[in-house]
C-alpha cells in the first residue's frame, strides 16, 4: 500500500509537471498569437487611417471643385435671365456679363475635369455647347436686330429675330433643365445617394 501511495504520489507530481509545461507552452503560443493579432489589428487600423484620410481629401477636392463650378452655374443662368433679347439702354453691360460668365465657364470645367465623374462631365460639355450656342444666337441676334432694323420695316425684320429669339428661349429652357440635373448629379455624389 506505501508503494501504490507512492506510485500516486510520484505520478501526481509527474503530472502536475507535464501539466505545467503543457500551460506554460499554450500560454507562450497565446502570447505569441496575441501578439500578432494585435500588429495585424494596427496595419490594418493603419491602413484604414490612411484610406479615411485619403477619402476625405479628394471628398474635400470633389467639394470645393462642386462649389466652384455651381458658382460659374449660376453665374451663367443669372447672365442669361437678365440679358435682353431687345436692345435697352443697359444690356450692353449684362452682355459683357453674359460674355464672361460664358467665357469663364469652358476654362473652369476643363481646369477641373479629372476631379468630378464622367456622369457629371457628360452634362457639363452639353452645357458648355448650350452656352456656346447662345453666345452665338446671342451675337447673331444683335446683329441682325440693328441691320434688320434699318433695312427692313414690318414682319420681314422681325421674321428672323422671332426664330433667334425663339431659339434662345429653348436654349434658356434645355440650359436650366441640364443645370438643374447637374445640380441633382452633384448632390447625389455629396450625399452618396443614386440619382438616375
Amino acid at each position: 500500500m506505501a508503494i501504490t501511495g507512492l506510485v500516486g504520489f510520484l505520478a501526481k507530481i509527474w503530472f502536475n509537471r507535464i501539466h505545467t509545461r503543457e500551460k506554460a507552452g499554450l500560454n507562450e503560443q497565446l502570447v505569441k498569437i496575441k501578439g500578432a493579432l494585435q500588429a495585424t489589428n494596427m496595419q490594418l487600423q493603419s491602413a484604414l487611417d490612411k484610406s479615411l484620410h485619403i477619402n476625405a481629401v479628394q471628398f474635400d477636392a470633389e467639394f470645393q471643385t462642386y462649389q466652384e463650378l455651381w458658382s460659374k452655374l449660376v453665374q451663367i443662368r443669372k447672365a442669361i435671365r437678365e440679358l435682353d433679347l431687345e436692345t435697352t439702354p443697359d444690356t450692353e453691360t449684362k452682355r459683357e456679363a453674359f460674355d464672361t460668365a460664358v467665357d469663364e465657364f469652358p476654362d473652369m470645367v476643363e481646369q477641373r475635369r479629372p476631379f468630378f465623374p464622367a456622369t457629371i462631365a457628360k452634362h457639363l460639355f452639353h452645357l458648355i455647347d448650350l452656352v456656346s450656342e447662345e453666345a452665338k444666337n446671342r451675337e447673331e441676334q444683335r446683329g441682325k436686330s440693328d441691320r434688320d432694323r434699318e433695312r427692313y420695316t414690318g414682319a420681314e425684320a422681325w421674321k428672323t429675330i422671332n426664330f433667334i429669339n425663339a431659339q434662345s428661349w429653348r436654349n434658356m429652357r434645355e440650359m436650366s433643365e441640364v443645370s438643374d440635373k447637374i445640380c441633382e448629379l452633384i448632390r447625389g455624389r455629396i450625399t452618396g445617394t443614386v440619382v438616375n
